[in-house]
Order: structure tokens, then C-alpha cells, then sequence
């Protein structure tokens, strides 16, 4: 993965330097002679390895509560991570009602690459008749 991720960076920074970017923000991840690896590229080509990442509107909602759940612990199991993303798309999901409520994981281990879903997250609107004021 690293090799393609350097390989976007050139593509994303060579685009923009000629003022025709390509308008994508891309997460690239996998494993890199058996250590994991994550970056991320936006279309400017500015890039970096994280051990968290996210796009879009989730840079700003979801990418907290992912370092905040990866510096308490950062050797989790593949089950509390999901779990962390569930809860992450809900408070997205709650944040941008018109969003969809169905999401896909990719799952990236030793022994392959797997994505999973369609997934739902269970949410609770019991209290928005009592929000007024955006009828």
C-alpha cells in the first residue's frame, strides 16, 4: 500500500500544480510487510500516515472519537473497533439526518482483505417530536 499511496500523492500534488485537481480526499490502507498502514491524501496533495483516519464531514465529527478510543487503547480487537465505527456513523448519522444509515467495512488482517456489510446502526429519534423550532 505504500507504494500506491506515494504514487496518489505525486498524482493528487501534480494535478493541483497544474490547477486541475482531482476533488478527492482518499484513505489508503493495508498491511506493509506485516506492519498495518494507513494514510490519507486530499486534493491538494497534501498527505500523511495516521493511525486514524476520515473523511469529509467524519474528519470533523468521527476522526475525534477515533483517536480519543485509539490512544486509550491503541492494541484493540477487530469487534471494539467496529464497535467504535458504529458509534461514530451513528453521531454522524444523528449530525446529518439525510444522510443514509447504511454503511460497508473493510476489514484488512494477515490473512486477507474482506469488506462486510451492508451495516445499520440502531438509532433513537423517540425524543425529536420535542425539538421545535426547525419545522
Amino acid at each position: 500500500p505504500k507504494s500506491v499511496y506515494c504514487w496518489l500523492t505525486r498524482v493528487m500534488y501534480n494535478r493541483r500544480s497544474k490547477f486541475n485537481p482531482l476533488w478527492n480526499t482518499l484513505v489508503v490502507g493495508g498491511l506493509q510487510n506485516g506492519e498495518p498502514f494507513l494514510g490519507y491524501i486530499d486534493k491538494l496533495g497534501v498527505s500523511y500516515e495516521t493511525d486514524t483516519a476520515a473523511s469529509g464531514y467524519g474528519a470533523y465529527i468521527a476522526l475525534p472519537l477515533m483517536r480519543e478510543a485509539y490512544e486509550k487503547k491503541p492494541k484493540m480487537t477487530e469487534k471494539e473497533a467496529k464497535e467504535i465505527l458504529d458509534r461514530c456513523l451513528k453521531v454522524l448519522y444523528y449530525r446529518d439526518a439525510r444522510s443514509w444509515n447504511k454503511y460497508e467495512i473493510a476489514v484488512v488482517t494477515t490473512e486477507g482483505s474482506r469488506v462486510e456489510g451492508p451495516f445499520s446502526s440502531k438509532t433513537n429519534w423517540s425524543i425529536a417530536n420535542m425539538v421545535k423550532g426547525y419545522e
